[in-house]
């Protein structure tokens, strides 16, 4: 096995992180609904560089998932929207 390149695994510790979203990806779930892909990764405190991962099915039934996060962010997820989610965006 070659382990080069592989990046070393790093648990975070429970309780509330500083976080920014790495990457985002539009995919599809295993059912075959539109999903985007979620990572972050932890830019402050003891556990500095540990990546989280989340999921957000673009299905109606789903849609709470992505608005609440979008609230918690303090964007506006009310009504027709256009989020501009990018890398780069730091997320307490």
């Amino acid at each position: 096995m070659d382990f080069t390149g592989i990046e070393a695994y790093v648990k975070c510790a429970e309780g509330q992180h500083v976080v920014k979203l790495i990457e985002i990806e539009e995919t599809e779930s295993q059912a075959g609904n539109d999903m985007l892909n979620a990572t972050f990764q932890v830019v402050k405190g003891t556990s500095t560089g540990a990546k989280l991962y989340d999921n957000f099915v673009l299905t109606e039934k789903a849609l709470w998932k992505l608005q609440s996060f979008l609230v918690a962010v303090g964007m506006k997820a009310d009504g027709k929207i256009v989020a501009n989610v990018t890398e780069e965006t730091e997320i307490i």
